[in-house]
């Protein structure tokens, strides 16, 4: 990474890949692992109140605990995003994550799970709109990059950090239809993955797979909404990273700390 005062979309990009990558295996799968359960309760109650329709009223109580099922399982979601920002960042520092990017903090934590509960009810109220979707999904991710900053306990200093680390608003959206495009790329290629499955498994004898083409088929509603879930999580983790790379770069940019973290990394290459 070259110092720089100014930095744009594509610089968020390629150090956020880099980020990820250098996180590796163990906080990818911790965060796949803590994700996935939230992921799926979330598919299965777009689908449960779409086939309801007008007849969810009726079901309030039903609906209440899928909801409440999705307010538990945010927790570990939360705790997961923070361990991966948190190891995104210490590699951007120069150090090795390893344990330490367990040790997100109770007060940073709290403050996420608190920006995150404002988010989700922010989502919920406005999914009927569509368009409101990304910024909302924009508006976690940034708060998850933004709750390691969190220096007090309070309602208005978690609020006060994400709105001090969305700046350059425009690298934020162009990032957001990055992001938005790889969703729909990771989708076709999970659909195409699943249909080749169900294709190779009608080549093995013995093997019937009507059931997995009825399950599997673009008609299923149920289908297309785990394979939307997917793609999240696929994607997910690169949002993230890129969003821990945006904020560190926003507070060096006032600091002079990417200036400094060059210099550890070019003694270190000129080491070696």
């Amino acid at each position: 990474m070259r110092p720089a005062r100014t930095f744009g979309l594509l610089d968020v990009l390629d150090e956020g890949v880099e980020a990820v990558a250098a996180v590796g295996g163990p906080f990818l799968g911790l965060f796949w692992l803590l994700a996935l359960p939230l992921r799926l309760a979330q598919a299965h109650f777009l689908y449960e109140a779409v086939q309801l329709g007008g007849e969810a009223a009726r079901h309030g109580r039903y609906l209440g605990e899928l909801a409440l099922l999705q307010g538990v399982l945010l927790v570990p979601w939360c705790w997961g995003r923070a361990v991966f920002v948190r190891a995104c960042r210490l590699g951007l520092e120069g150090q090795r994550p390893g344990l330490a990017a367990l040790r997100v903090g109770a007060l940073p934590f709290a403050g996420l799970l608190y920006l995150t509960v404002l988010v989700e009810a922010l989502t919920w109220a406005t999914a009927w709109t569509v368009v409101a979707l990304p910024v909302c999904v924009l508006l976690s991710a940034l708060a998850a990059g933004a709750a390691p900053f969190i220096e007090r306990p309070g309602l208005l200093d978690p609020l006060r950090q994400l709105l001090r680390h969305g700046g350059r608003a425009l690298v934020l959206v162009g990032l957001l239809f990055v992001m938005a495009w790889a969703v729909i790329v990771a989708l076709v290629n999970l659909h195409v993955l699943f249909q080749a499955g169900v294709w190779l498994a009608g080549a093995v004898p013995g093997t019937d797979p009507g059931r997995w083409r009825a399950l599997l088929h673009w008609r299923n509603p149920r289908y297309w909404l785990v394979l939307l879930a997917g793609a999240l999580l696929l994607v997910e983790p690169y949002l993230l990273g890129a969003i821990t790379v945006f904020v560190h770069k926003q507070r060096s940019r006032s600091s002079g700390e990417d200036l400094r973290l060059w210099l550890q990394r070019l003694r270190r290459s000129v080491a070696a």
